[in-house]
This record gives C-alpha cells, sequence and structure tokens, in this order.
C-alpha cells in the first residue's frame, strides 16, 4: 500500500490555500467593520490609505507564504514520487509543526482583527479622523509580529520534541523568522508609516 501524502501536502495546502482563506477573511473584515472617516474626508474609503503599515505587512505575508507554498508543493510532489512504491506506515500527526506552518497566514487574519478591536476601543472620539488612525496603526502590525513569533516557538518545540518529518517545523521556523526580519526591516510599525514613503527614518 502507497505511504499517504498528508504530512507532506499538509504544509503547502496550507500556505497557499490557507493563505488565500485567511486573505480573503482579512479583507472582509477591515472592508466591513472599520469605520472609516466621513465621505468626502481624504481616505474615507481607503484601507491602505488609513492603514498603510498593516496593508503592507498583509501583502508582504501572502507573498512569502505563496512562495513557500509553491515551493513545498514542488518538494511534496518529488518525495512522493520517490516514495509512492514504500508500504504504509502510521505517522503521528505533527502538531507543533503543523502549527508553526499554519500561524504565518493566520497572521494577516489577526491583524485584521487587532485593527478592529483596537479602533473600538481607541477611537471613540467623533468624527473619526485619518489622524486618529495613527494612533493605533502600528497595534495590528506588533499583533502579526507576535503571532509569527508563536510560530517560531512553535516550529522550535516540534524539533525539540522531534516530531516527524522534522521538514515542516524547518520550514515554519523559516517563514516565520523570514517574515519577522522583513516586517522590523521594512518598518511596518512605525508612526508615520506611509504608502508611498514608506516608513520614515533618521538620518
Amino acid at each position: 500500500m502507497k505511504r499517504p501524502p498528508w504530512n507532506l501536502i499538509a504544509p503547502a495546502a496550507v500556505l497557499t490555500a490557507g493563505n488565500g482563506i485567511t486573505a480573503i477573511l482579512a479583507a472582509a473584515i477591515l472592508d466591513m467593520l472599520i469605520v472609516r472617516p466621513a465621505p468626502g474626508t481624504p481616505g474615507s474609503g481607503s484601507i491602505n490609505t488609513l492603514l498603510p503599515g498593516l496593508t503592507y505587512a498583509c501583502a508582504t505575508v501572502m507573498k512569502v507564504c505563496l512562495v513557500a507554498g509553491m515551493l513545498a508543493t514542488i518538494a511534496s510532489l518529488c518525495v512522493w514520487t520517490c516514495r509512492r512504491r514504500q508500504p504504509f506506515t502510521a505517522v503521528p500527526v505533527p502538531r507543533w509543526a503543523i502549527a508553526s506552518v499554519a500561524l504565518a497566514p493566520v497572521s494577516t487574519l489577526s491583524g485584521a482583527l487587532a485593527a478592529v478591536i483596537f479602533q473600538r476601543l481607541i477611537l471613540t472620539a467623533a468624527p473619526v479622523t485619518i489622524a486618529q488612525f495613527q494612533q493605533i496603526a502600528p497595534a495590528p502590525v506588533f499583533t502579526m509580529i507576535a503571532v509569527l513569533a508563536a510560530g517560531a516557538i512553535a516550529a522550535v518545540r516540534s524539533l525539540m520534541l522531534r516530531e516527524k518529518p522534522p521538514a515542516i517545523a524547518t520550514l515554519g521556523l523559516a517563514v516565520n523568522a523570514i517574515l519577522i526580519a522583513l516586517f522590523l526591516y521594512m518598518r511596518f510599525h512605525a508612526p508615520g508609516f506611509d504608502q508611498d514613503t514608506w516608513a520614515p527614518r533618521a538620518f
């Protein structure tokens, strides 16, 4: 009997299909639940203008996850082809490894939810203005970084427990670490982050 390829396909599915689902949900949450400035006010209809750091952070997660998912798909197909004649062997579910991979795309959803929650808690003054959004703009990005850090920790935990196959945990650790590094380098959390000029830097 052929070896079931679920443990090879799962990371690729999470990073591709899961990435798309969480991105759609995040966009829907921001579009429906964020309270925008009054009609006619500059930026009243654009999430990119209101929360540019969050927008670019989510786009970065989507791109990295998509590339990682495509590479994982190719690798899983290669491994499955090489092992298709091997007998069936029961493999325990690598829970920590799968969690580490899944938390990367989930970070976009967490960022969108954090933006809505922080707006409802902080932006209570009427009318809502673009300037007020600068107060909450860093919080959703920091929330995403926290989720990515949890994903990296889950990957390390998986490697410490020697879950099989270790490649899943290694992939999760790499994806989350790369995203954290990109977030910190591009400074999506910086006050005054702009969609055209990016984060202000002191020279």
